[in-house]
């Protein structure tokens, strides 16, 4: 998810507003069919922080890409721990696109992910413990590392621990070998998890 530059909202025609551009009038905007009228209202809501609730259901059900980067991209200006909260389900939506643009959104909001992401590391979806992951993976935080090492120290899902060691081996340091080493001795039976834990562990050394 590209952070959205204003010409991609005007490229085509002027635009001539048919709704106020006050919280209902917004509100009502998000419903209109036209992609164009729901573009200009998901950039406009972010004035209104009380807009996080309707935007992340607008997009579970919204088609249109530009829009759903336009939200993504307002609620990253919103951000706080209610805009993570809202937005950590649509971990879970079948639309693969959406998810990435989710991700991405939520590695711009460390301080706010950093109140979750224990949570994410131990969901009981195998997948959504992967997602946090890849959320880590390039995740401007302090704990981006101490996370990842605990969350291999305890993971037993072979895919998830595949992620974990990934991660690791682009973010991780020192302090990761001994967990690392320990891992090869759980995952000794599996080829790739052993290829991989070695080359993060050379990585990280």
């Amino acid at each position: 998810m590209a952070l959205i530059k204003k010409r991609e909202l005007n490229s085509g025609k002027n635009v001539n507003r048919l709704y106020e551009r006050d919280w209902d009038g917004l509100i009502k905007q998000l419903e209109d069919d036209d992609p164009v009228e729901r573009r200009w209202a998901v950039r406009d809501l972010v004035k209104f922080p009380e807009s996080v609730g309707p935007l992340c259901e607008l997009l579970k059900r919204e088609g249109d890409h530009l829009v759903q980067d336009l939200a993504l991209d307002t609620l990253m200006q919103i951000g706080g721990s209610e805009a993570v909260s809202a937005m950590v389900p649509l971990l879970r939506s079948d639309d693969a696109r959406l998810r990435n643009g989710v991700i991405e959104a939520l590695q711009g909001m460390p301080e706010d992910v950093a109140l979750v992401m224990n949570d994410l590391l131990t969901d009981e979806d195998s997948d959504v413990r992967i997602f946090a992951a890849d959320i880590l993976r390039i995740l401007p935080h302090k704990n981006t590392v101490k996370w990842l090492c605990d969350a291999l120290e305890k993971e037993e899902h072979p895919n998830v621990v595949g992620a974990i060691v990934d991660r690791l081996s682009e973010v991780g340091d020192e302090g990761c070998v001994p967990v690392l080493k320990s891992s090869i001795e759980k995952f000794q039976d599996n080829q790739y998890l052993s290829f991989a834990i070695n080359t993060a562990i050379k990585m990280s050394s």
